[in-house]
């Protein structure tokens, strides 16, 4: 298993078995479990797309299943084990093997540094200049990782309204329903609430650590692959990443440690 402990097997297993059942019958769900067990290797985002992808291909699954699939699959690694089904190792061990097909999406750049998807080492380069956008955000009393985070996404969000604005309410309410799992307090929930309802006129300066912000981008990403889909989710987050980089946060703090 590729050096994958027992319980972390056992917890993908759980997870998927949870996401897939309402939508696959019992046979093509062992198969399903089976291929993960072989071919999924991380609890990354770019790994669980390829997965649900290839499961969604396999049993012809209509997209707007597949977008929930991301979403319901993800949750279900986060959820607490005494909710989650037993172990179906017994019936899989049972069946047949499943061969093994490859994943079929491709690791973005943009989620580099993800869990499972390593970095790319980056070239040394002089700093960036500031820019118009990074202005209001460049007191030095506020923390980088928040001003870059701050950049990340006011960038990510002009480019939502540029390219997909009818689809801006439904990304903004799949991401509030995401907010209660987040890992931090419920001031720090506050405030993100109250960005995503301040539109245009938020500032997104968070006060929060490095962790809680890059589990904020994990989440939007997720809520920007059930709005769009992967391939537009990857490249709005790729510009938005290309956009805080220029930022003069972005001298002491790099933007792909959020991603």
């Amino acid at each position: 298993m590729n050096g994958m402990n027992i319980g972390q097997a056992s917890l993908r297993r759980r997870a998927a078995c949870a996401a897939l059942t309402p939508v696959l019958g019992e046979d093509a769900l062992i198969a399903a479990l089976q291929w993960q067990q072989q071919t999924l290797s991380s609890d990354g985002i770019t790994a669980i797309i390829g997965f649900i992808d290839g499961i969604a291909e396999r049993n012809g699954l209509d997209a707007a299943t597949r977008k929930r699939l991301y979403r319901v699959y993800h949750e279900a690694l986060h959820r607490p084990e005494a909710e989650l089904p037993l172990d179906p190792w017994p019936a899989m061990q049972a069946a047949a093997p499943a061969p093994v097909l490859p994943v079929t999406a491709a690791a973005s750049p943009a989620l580099a540094g993800s869990p499972g998807v390593p970095s790319p080492p980056e070239a040394p380069s002089p700093p960036p200049p500031p820019t118009v956008a990074d202005a209001p955000f460049e007191d030095p009393a506020i923390p980088a990782e928040q001003r870059v985070f701050a950049v990340l996404m006011r960038a990510l969000l002009e480019g939502m309204r540029q390219s997909h604005a009818g689809l801006l309410d439904e990304l903004r309410q799949s991401s509030l329903g995401q907010l209660p799992r987040l890992h931090s307090s419920p001031q720090v929930r506050e405030q993100v609430r109250a960005a995503w309802n301040e539109g245009e006129s938020a500032h997104w300066l968070i006060a929060a650590g490095e962790g809680t912000l890059a589990e904020l981008v994990n989440q939007v990403y997720v809520a920007l692959c059930e709005t769009l889909g992967p391939i537009d989710a990857d490249r709005l987050l790729t510009e938005a990443v290309r956009e805080a980089q220029r930022s003069s946060a972005a001298r002491s703090f790099s933007p792909r440690r959020l991603v």
